[in-house]
């Protein structure tokens, strides 16, 4: 791109400004980094920095102040080794060791995209919304821009909607992020919110509302099932668990690893449907012989480790619901089988 006339002095080190944000629903001081200030309008909220940095629209990708490249492919956004390095150590690393580049094509954004969410970097004001939230998460935590990841990771604390809390999940448990420490702060905190009241059971339900069963993979379903919550909740989640079983045999090999951390115990005791239910699903679903009879054995294993616990009422209720789930789902499998071989014999 052309060259813009240059507004400021050069950028060798980063020139401060006080700011002062009005309004009657701006707060002060909210987190670290210290000096931020937060400003809610409907469903948006900016953070500001306390020092603003400097002017965007005169800095980046200016080529007069552009010394390293932020590339996308054959694109590239042309910013300041200055302002990219006080707010990264990643970057920081990168400048240091006399790279003039950084690729992230791989974060699948646009040219456009980045040049906008880097805009913060210079002029300090970040503004996050439920519709912009995962993009901000993927870049911040991709090249570890730590006060944009920290108002990120705010903004999710006080909007944890089932929704928002999902898509989030989805992200930090995808292959190349599960193991990056900022995606393992999200989960951490996002565990002891699913262990209160019914959140378990809110994004259970919001699974099954929004059709989303498809969208969830092994990592998020062991993160579900380990999250300790109330026997109630614990029915969303084994529903759940059944409509995920249902997606094929790509997952036959990994449920039961998942089903043995599962305590049925607790669940079976409060609804005797969902475990005629339960027992249904694994007697006539397309399992390897072996799978079945593994899942069949952790159900019954886990019950009686459940029940040995239990006063002796409670652990033959739970007994009463596993044989009449057992007998219920056999009896319906032969007549399936029988209705089976009755069209086939007609045809």
């Amino acid at each position: 791109m052309d060259a813009q006339p240059a507004k400021g002095p050069p950028l060798t080190r980063i020139n401060f400004h006080k700011r002062s944000v009005s309004g009657s629903s701006t707060t002060a001081s909210v987190f670290s980094p210290t000096g931020t200030l937060a400003r809610t309008e409907g469903d948006d909220k900016t953070f500001y920095r306390e020092k603003i940095l400097i002017d965007p629209d005169y800095y980046l990708d200016v080529p007069s102040y552009s010394d390293f490249n932020i590339t996308l492919g054959v694109d590239c956004v042309g910013v300041s080794r200055v302002v990219m390095a006080s707010n990264s150590p990643l970057l920081r690393n990168v400048i240091n060791t006399s790279n003039t580049s950084l690729d992230v094509s791989g974060l699948q954004l646009t040219q456009a995209q980045v040049t906008e969410m880097l805009r913060p970097l210079y002029n300090g004001r970040l503004t996050l919304n439920s519709g912009n939230l995962l993009q901000h998460v993927t870049f911040s935590a991709s090249l570890q821009l730590e006060w944009m990841f920290d108002c990120c990771v705010l903004f999710f604390k006080e909007n944890m909607k089932p929704c928002l809390v999902f898509d989030v999940l989805e992200v930090c448990f995808l292959p190349e992020n599960k193991d990056l420490d900022e995606y393992k702060t999200i989960t951490k905190f996002t565990a002891v919110y699913l262990t209160e009241g019914s959140n378990i059971s809110n994004i259970c339900s919001y699974i099954k509302e929004s059709n989303k069963i498809d969208s969830v993979k092994r990592p998020m379903i062991e993160f579900l099932c380990e999250v300790p919550t109330t026997p109630t909740c614990k029915l969303s989640l084994l529903e759940t668990l059944l409509a995920w079983i249902k997606l094929g045999d790509t997952n036959m090999e990994v449920i039961p690893t998942i089903l043995g951390s599962f305590d049925f115990n607790d669940v079976f005791k409060h609804d005797d449907n969902l475990a005629e239910e339960f027992f249904m699903h694994v007697i006539t679903g397309n399992f390897p012989a072996d799978t079945r009879k593994q899942i069949m054995n952790l159900t019954l294993q886990s019950c009686r480790s459940g029940g040995n616990r239990k006063s002796s009422s409670s652990s033959s209720a739970v007994t009463s619901a596993v044989s009449s789930g057992v007998k219920a789902a056999l009896r319906k499998s032969r007549m399936k089988s029988s209705t089976a071989r009755f069209r086939e014999d007609q045809e």
